[in-house]
């Protein structure tokens, strides 16, 4: 785009672009431990964009980190992906969840939980990211207010392409295909198993690992989750 005065190119997760050290030097918030970039006024619960310009603009003071001796998200997150300052991905459920399309390592099974999609619990935790005076009186905008609180597991593990697209009309989540959905249901099935009797999920579940027109990572996956339950096979 060209002014008469100046340049400008706008990026919103549309270029390889290093947004949170930037955002920082912007004097925009800092990068935590959880390496997520920490406003010091809204915490990390926000988007980045940018603006790429020509125009001479007198730059902001570079933030500070303010995370201290503060462990919190490096020890609550179930994997024990964090260090401070560094994630490893190929642990941290948001990837292995949302971005990994292969087999979840067997090691991550029980700590994947019932987080069918993602996992925001190094955020949660964080202080910065409590309820504070001016986040309270902030409204929360229609386009993100939560339109559900979960899915039901064996309707998930029922899933066509067709149902798929319909959960997710309008939702960011639909980036994850539909065997990537279900074998996370099949993972988090087998941990609701580990703690409740569910005989139909525990039916599903066979039925999956048995079926050779299955997709082969949801099968697969399924026979990973069977061989780690202690429960009889069937009669």
């Amino acid at each position: 785009v060209k002014t008469h005065t100046c340049e400008i190119k706008v990026f919103v997760d549309t270029a390889p672009v290093m947004e949170k050290p930037l955002a920082q030097k912007a004097g925009i918030g800092w990068q935590g431990k959880h390496t997520n970039l920490v406003s010091p006024d809204l915490g990390s619960w926000m988007f980045l964009g940018e603006i790429y310009t020509t125009l001479d603009l007198t730059p902001d003071a570079p933030s500070v980190d303010q995370c201290g001796t503060c462990r919190a998200c490096i020890d609550a997150c179930p994997t024990e992906a964090i260090t401070p300052f560094s994630v490893d991905a190929t642990r941290c459920l948001s990837y292995t969840t949302i971005e990994h399309r292969g087999i979840i390592d067997r090691s991550l099974h029980r700590a994947t939980g019932d987080w069918l999609f993602g996992c925001d619990v190094c955020q949660e935790v964080c202080p910065h990211n409590q309820p504070t005076r001016r986040s309270k009186r902030l409204p929360v905008l229609e386009a993100y207010a939560p339109r559900r609180d979960g899915f039901d597991l064996l309707d998930v593990l029922n899933w066509t392409e067709t149902d798929r697209r319909e959960a997710f009309i309008t939702s960011s989540m639909k980036r994850a295909k539909l065997e990537m959905f279900r074998r996370n249901a099949v993972i988090c099935a087998g941990n609701a198993l580990q703690s409740e009797d569910a005989p139909q999920l525990l039916e599903r579940l066979r039925q999956i690992s048995a079926d050779p027109e299955e997709s082969e990572l949801v099968r697969r996956t399924a026979c990973d989750v069977l061989e780690g339950l202690d429960v009889p096979d069937p009669a």
